[in-house]
Protein backbone atom coordinates (compact mmCIF):
# COMPACT_ATOMS: atom_id res chain seq x y z
CA UNK A 1 0.00 0.00 0.00
CA UNK A 2 1.74 3.23 -0.94
CA UNK A 3 3.21 5.23 2.20
CA UNK A 4 1.28 8.77 1.75
CA UNK A 5 -1.49 10.53 3.82
CA UNK A 6 -3.46 13.76 3.04
CA UNK A 7 -0.86 15.19 5.64
CA UNK A 8 1.70 14.68 2.66
CA UNK A 9 -0.74 16.32 -0.44
CA UNK A 10 -1.20 19.13 1.87
CA UNK A 11 2.45 19.61 2.13
CA UNK A 12 2.21 19.81 -1.63
CA UNK A 13 -1.00 21.83 -2.10
CA UNK A 14 0.67 24.40 0.16
CA UNK A 15 3.58 25.23 -1.85
CA UNK A 16 2.17 25.00 -5.36
CA UNK A 17 0.78 27.93 -7.16
CA UNK A 18 -2.35 26.85 -8.92
CA UNK A 19 -3.55 28.58 -11.83
CA UNK A 20 -7.05 26.86 -12.29
CA UNK A 21 -8.25 23.53 -10.85
CA UNK A 22 -6.36 20.94 -13.47
CA UNK A 23 -2.98 22.32 -12.27
CA UNK A 24 0.36 24.94 -11.54
CA UNK A 25 3.69 25.52 -10.45
CA UNK A 26 4.71 23.60 -7.44
CA UNK A 27 7.93 25.59 -5.45
CA UNK A 28 10.20 22.68 -3.70
CA UNK A 29 10.74 24.58 -0.53
CA UNK A 30 12.69 21.96 1.41
CA UNK A 31 13.64 18.50 1.60
CA UNK A 32 10.01 17.24 2.75
CA UNK A 33 8.89 18.46 -0.83
CA UNK A 34 11.27 17.20 -2.42
CA UNK A 35 10.80 13.10 -0.49
CA UNK A 36 6.58 13.63 -1.85
CA UNK A 37 7.17 14.98 -4.88
CA UNK A 38 9.86 12.14 -5.85
CA UNK A 39 7.41 9.55 -4.10
CA UNK A 40 4.35 10.53 -6.14
CA UNK A 41 6.43 10.58 -9.64
CA UNK A 42 8.20 7.24 -8.59
CA UNK A 43 5.49 5.25 -7.72
CA UNK A 44 2.11 4.44 -9.85
CA UNK A 45 -0.17 3.29 -7.44
CA UNK A 46 0.72 6.34 -5.08
CA UNK A 47 0.20 8.93 -8.46
CA UNK A 48 -3.26 6.84 -8.21
CA UNK A 49 -3.92 7.83 -4.74
CA UNK A 50 -2.68 11.89 -5.08
CA UNK A 51 -3.69 12.53 -8.93
CA UNK A 52 -0.18 14.57 -8.68
CA UNK A 53 1.96 14.44 -11.57
CA UNK A 54 5.31 16.50 -13.02
CA UNK A 55 4.47 17.96 -16.38
CA UNK A 56 7.83 17.22 -17.51
CA UNK A 57 9.94 14.35 -15.83
CA UNK A 58 13.52 15.12 -14.82
CA UNK A 59 15.63 15.69 -12.05
CA UNK A 60 14.97 18.88 -9.71
CA UNK A 61 16.24 20.32 -6.41
CA UNK A 62 15.17 22.14 -3.49
CA UNK A 63 14.09 25.94 -4.70
CA UNK A 64 13.37 25.04 -8.38
CA UNK A 65 9.60 25.65 -9.47
CA UNK A 66 8.25 22.66 -10.97
CA UNK A 67 4.86 22.23 -13.22
CA UNK A 68 2.78 19.93 -12.17
CA UNK A 69 -0.87 18.43 -12.86
CA UNK A 70 -3.45 18.20 -10.46
CA UNK A 71 -6.68 15.85 -9.96
CA UNK A 72 -8.61 15.34 -7.42
CA UNK A 73 -7.02 12.61 -5.04
CA UNK A 74 -8.79 9.48 -4.23
CA UNK A 75 -11.55 10.19 -1.82
CA UNK A 76 -10.19 8.32 1.15
CA UNK A 77 -7.44 10.46 1.57
CA UNK A 78 -9.54 13.62 1.54
CA UNK A 79 -10.90 16.52 -0.87
CA UNK A 80 -9.14 18.81 -2.92
CA UNK A 81 -11.41 22.43 -3.91
CA UNK A 82 -11.28 25.41 -5.72
CA UNK A 83 -13.16 27.67 -2.60
CA UNK A 84 -15.65 26.82 0.04
CA UNK A 85 -18.41 27.14 -2.44
CA UNK A 86 -16.50 24.23 -4.66
CA UNK A 87 -16.55 22.11 -0.82
CA UNK A 88 -19.85 22.65 -0.17
CA UNK A 89 -20.83 21.18 -3.49
CA UNK A 90 -19.03 18.17 -2.82
CA UNK A 91 -20.65 14.79 -2.89
CA UNK A 92 -21.92 13.98 0.61
CA UNK A 93 -20.88 17.43 1.98
CA UNK A 94 -24.68 18.08 2.63
CA UNK A 95 -24.74 15.54 4.94
CA UNK A 96 -21.43 15.55 6.75
CA UNK A 97 -18.05 17.60 6.48
CA UNK A 98 -15.29 15.73 4.72
CA UNK A 99 -12.96 13.95 6.91
CA UNK A 100 -9.57 15.50 5.28
CA UNK A 101 -10.23 18.92 3.33
CA UNK A 102 -7.84 21.43 1.73
CA UNK A 103 -9.29 24.67 -0.01
CA UNK A 104 -6.85 26.36 -2.45
CA UNK A 105 -9.27 30.13 -1.76
CA UNK A 106 -7.94 30.44 1.24
CA UNK A 107 -5.32 27.81 1.35
CA UNK A 108 -6.91 26.23 4.72
CA UNK A 109 -6.47 22.57 5.31
CA UNK A 110 -8.70 21.07 8.46
CA UNK A 111 -7.87 21.75 11.57
CA UNK A 112 -5.56 24.88 10.59
CA UNK A 113 -6.40 27.41 13.17
CA UNK A 114 -7.74 30.30 12.95
CA UNK A 115 -10.56 28.53 11.66
CA UNK A 116 -12.32 31.02 8.92
CA UNK A 117 -15.90 32.08 9.91
CA UNK A 118 -17.95 30.37 6.76
CA UNK A 119 -16.54 26.96 8.01
CA UNK A 120 -18.30 27.38 11.62
CA UNK A 121 -21.40 28.52 9.86
CA UNK A 122 -21.13 25.44 7.79
CA UNK A 123 -20.76 22.89 10.72
CA UNK A 124 -23.90 25.18 12.21
CA UNK A 125 -25.62 24.41 9.12
CA UNK A 126 -24.81 21.05 9.47
CA UNK A 127 -26.48 20.49 13.04
CA UNK A 128 -29.62 21.70 11.00
CA UNK A 129 -29.55 19.06 8.54
CA UNK A 130 -29.18 16.40 11.34
CA UNK A 131 -32.45 17.94 13.02
CA UNK A 132 -34.69 18.43 9.33
CA UNK A 133 -33.59 14.65 8.50
CA UNK A 134 -34.98 13.99 11.86
CA UNK A 135 -38.37 15.62 10.57
CA UNK A 136 -38.30 14.70 7.04
CA UNK A 137 -40.33 11.53 5.71
CA UNK A 138 -37.32 10.50 3.99
CA UNK A 139 -34.46 11.28 2.63
CA UNK A 140 -32.23 11.15 -0.28
CA UNK A 141 -28.71 10.75 0.27
CA UNK A 142 -27.23 10.76 -3.14
CA UNK A 143 -29.79 13.32 -4.77
CA UNK A 144 -28.85 15.85 -1.98
CA UNK A 145 -32.78 16.02 -0.99
CA UNK A 146 -35.27 16.10 2.19
CA UNK A 147 -38.46 15.26 1.51
CA UNK A 148 -41.45 16.50 3.14
CA UNK A 149 -45.24 14.43 3.17
CA UNK A 150 -47.94 16.41 4.42
CA UNK A 151 -51.00 17.16 2.45
CA UNK A 152 -48.92 17.36 -0.82
CA UNK A 153 -44.88 16.28 -1.30
CA UNK A 154 -41.85 18.76 -0.94
CA UNK A 155 -38.58 17.93 -1.99
CA UNK A 156 -36.11 20.18 -0.57
CA UNK A 157 -32.36 19.75 -2.73
CA UNK A 158 -29.74 20.41 0.23
CA UNK A 159 -27.89 23.22 -2.10
CA UNK A 160 -26.26 26.19 -0.86
CA UNK A 161 -23.22 28.39 -1.11
CA UNK A 162 -20.95 30.19 1.11
CA UNK A 163 -23.35 33.81 0.57
CA UNK A 164 -26.16 31.61 1.87
CA UNK A 165 -25.02 31.00 5.36
CA UNK A 166 -25.94 34.43 7.09
CA UNK A 167 -23.91 35.37 10.28
CA UNK A 168 -27.30 34.75 12.39
CA UNK A 169 -26.71 31.14 11.54
CA UNK A 170 -25.26 29.86 14.12
CA UNK A 171 -27.79 31.41 16.90
CA UNK A 172 -30.37 30.02 15.14
CA UNK A 173 -28.92 26.65 15.13
CA UNK A 174 -28.17 26.69 18.33
CA UNK A 175 -31.60 27.54 19.38
CA UNK A 176 -32.72 24.87 16.97
CA UNK A 177 -30.54 22.51 19.10
CA UNK A 178 -32.22 23.37 22.21
CA UNK A 179 -35.70 22.54 21.20
CA UNK A 180 -34.85 19.02 20.76
CA UNK A 181 -32.18 18.38 23.13
CA UNK A 182 -35.08 17.33 25.94
CA UNK A 183 -36.11 13.94 24.36
CA UNK A 184 -39.44 15.01 26.28
CA UNK A 185 -42.13 15.39 23.48
CA UNK A 186 -39.61 14.71 20.49
CA UNK A 187 -42.31 13.00 18.51
CA UNK A 188 -44.59 16.61 18.98
CA UNK A 189 -41.58 18.31 18.46
CA UNK A 190 -40.52 16.80 14.90
CA UNK A 191 -44.25 17.19 13.84
CA UNK A 192 -43.77 21.17 14.73
CA UNK A 193 -40.63 21.27 12.66
CA UNK A 194 -42.34 19.18 9.81
CA UNK A 195 -45.15 21.69 9.72
CA UNK A 196 -43.12 24.81 9.63
CA UNK A 197 -40.49 23.84 6.98
CA UNK A 198 -43.60 22.68 4.87
CA UNK A 199 -45.15 25.88 5.28
CA UNK A 200 -42.32 28.27 4.46
CA UNK A 201 -40.78 26.45 1.40
CA UNK A 202 -43.96 25.27 -0.08
CA UNK A 203 -44.36 28.17 -2.59
CA UNK A 204 -40.91 28.66 -3.25
CA UNK A 205 -38.82 27.26 -6.28
CA UNK A 206 -37.64 23.82 -5.42
CA UNK A 207 -34.17 24.85 -6.33
CA UNK A 208 -34.20 27.63 -3.83
CA UNK A 209 -36.33 26.26 -1.10
CA UNK A 210 -33.38 25.23 1.32
CA UNK A 211 -31.82 29.02 0.78
CA UNK A 212 -35.08 30.11 1.73
CA UNK A 213 -35.35 27.50 4.70
CA UNK A 214 -31.82 28.77 5.76
CA UNK A 215 -32.57 32.32 5.49
CA UNK A 216 -35.70 31.91 7.77
CA UNK A 217 -34.61 29.93 10.05
CA UNK A 218 -35.44 31.97 12.87
CA UNK A 219 -39.02 32.23 11.91
CA UNK A 220 -38.81 28.29 11.79
CA UNK A 221 -37.53 28.43 15.88
CA UNK A 222 -40.08 30.97 16.28
CA UNK A 223 -43.04 28.85 15.00
CA UNK A 224 -41.74 25.55 16.73
CA UNK A 225 -40.96 27.46 19.81
CA UNK A 226 -44.67 28.93 20.03
CA UNK A 227 -46.44 25.10 19.10
CA UNK A 228 -44.81 23.51 21.54
CA UNK A 229 -45.46 26.09 24.29
CA UNK A 230 -49.42 25.69 23.16
CA UNK A 231 -48.90 21.77 22.70
CA UNK A 232 -47.63 22.16 26.35
CA UNK A 233 -50.41 24.45 28.29
CA UNK A 234 -52.99 22.11 26.21
CA UNK A 235 -51.44 18.95 27.78
CA UNK A 236 -51.15 20.30 31.21
CA UNK A 237 -54.79 21.13 30.99
CA UNK A 238 -55.96 18.09 29.57
CA UNK A 239 -53.55 16.35 32.37
CA UNK A 240 -54.90 18.08 35.24
CA UNK A 241 -58.71 17.26 33.82
CA UNK A 242 -58.13 13.75 34.00
CA UNK A 243 -56.66 13.55 37.23
CA UNK A 244 -59.55 15.79 38.68
CA UNK A 245 -61.94 13.32 36.77
CA UNK A 246 -59.61 10.96 37.92
CA UNK A 247 -59.94 11.58 41.66
CA UNK A 248 -63.88 12.15 41.40
CA UNK A 249 -64.37 8.35 39.82
CA UNK A 250 -61.93 7.45 43.02
CA UNK A 251 -64.39 9.13 45.64
CA UNK A 252 -67.61 8.00 43.88
CA UNK A 253 -66.56 4.46 43.56
CA UNK A 254 -65.64 4.77 47.30
CA UNK A 255 -69.06 6.56 48.39
CA UNK A 256 -70.76 3.75 46.32
CA UNK A 257 -68.71 1.10 48.08
CA UNK A 258 -69.38 2.67 51.30
CA UNK A 259 -73.03 3.04 50.40
CA UNK A 260 -73.61 -0.84 49.70
CA UNK A 261 -72.07 -1.59 53.05
CA UNK A 262 -74.65 0.37 54.59
CA UNK A 263 -77.41 -0.42 52.55
CA UNK A 264 -76.47 -4.14 53.15
CA UNK A 265 -76.05 -4.55 56.96
CA UNK A 266 -79.38 -2.51 57.32
CA UNK A 267 -81.07 -4.68 54.48
CA UNK A 268 -79.37 -7.66 57.01
CA UNK A 269 -80.61 -6.20 60.30
CA UNK A 270 -83.80 -5.00 59.10
CA UNK A 271 -84.78 -9.09 57.63
CA UNK A 272 -83.36 -10.14 61.72
CA UNK A 273 -85.87 -8.20 63.17
CA UNK A 274 -88.84 -9.53 61.03
CA UNK A 275 -87.61 -13.11 61.73
CA UNK A 276 -87.45 -12.42 65.39
CA UNK A 277 -90.97 -10.41 65.36
CA UNK A 278 -92.47 -13.49 63.83
CA UNK A 279 -90.54 -15.79 66.41
CA UNK A 280 -92.21 -13.56 69.65
CA UNK A 281 -95.34 -13.97 67.69
CA UNK A 282 -95.35 -17.68 67.74
CA UNK A 283 -94.04 -17.78 71.51
CA UNK A 284 -96.74 -16.13 72.33
CA UNK A 285 -99.62 -17.60 70.72
CA UNK A 286 -97.95 -20.95 71.90
CA UNK A 287 -97.85 -18.90 75.48
CA UNK A 288 -102.06 -18.37 74.56
CA UNK A 289 -102.62 -21.60 73.66
CA UNK A 290 -100.66 -22.77 76.66
CA UNK A 291 -102.74 -21.10 79.36
CA UNK A 292 -106.18 -21.90 77.60
CA UNK A 293 -105.61 -25.31 77.57
CA UNK A 294 -104.26 -25.19 80.99
CA UNK A 295 -107.25 -23.17 82.24
CA UNK A 296 -109.71 -25.81 80.42
CA UNK A 297 -108.38 -28.34 82.23
CA UNK A 298 -108.46 -27.48 85.50
CA UNK A 299 -112.63 -26.58 84.60
CA UNK A 300 -113.09 -29.87 83.32
CA UNK A 301 -111.11 -32.19 86.15
CA UNK A 302 -112.40 -29.42 89.71
CA UNK A 303 -116.06 -30.14 90.84
CA UNK A 304 -115.98 -27.07 92.59
CA UNK A 305 -117.61 -24.15 90.62
CA UNK A 306 -115.15 -21.78 89.14
CA UNK A 307 -117.24 -18.70 91.55
CA UNK A 308 -116.20 -20.68 94.47
CA UNK A 309 -112.94 -19.62 94.33
CA UNK A 310 -114.20 -15.91 94.73
CA UNK A 311 -117.00 -16.83 97.22
CA UNK A 312 -116.31 -19.84 99.43
CA UNK A 313 -118.38 -22.53 99.75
Amino acid sequence: MPDVGFADLVLLYRNIAFDGFGGGTVHVADDDVTATIRKVETDEATYDLTQISLVESGSFDVGDDLRVNVGQPCSSLGVLAADFDALFRMPGAAFAEPQDSYVIDPGYARNDEPMPDILGRYRALLGVVDTLREAASYVDLTARELVFISDEKIVIPVLFLAADLPDSLQANAARLKRVFEDPLHGDEKTDLLSAAVVEITRGTKRAERFRHLVANLEWICDEIEKGYRLFVSSFSYSKIRKEIRGQKARLESDYSAVRDDFVGTFDDLEKRITWHRWVLRFVLALALLGSTGATWAWLMLTPTTSTACFIGG
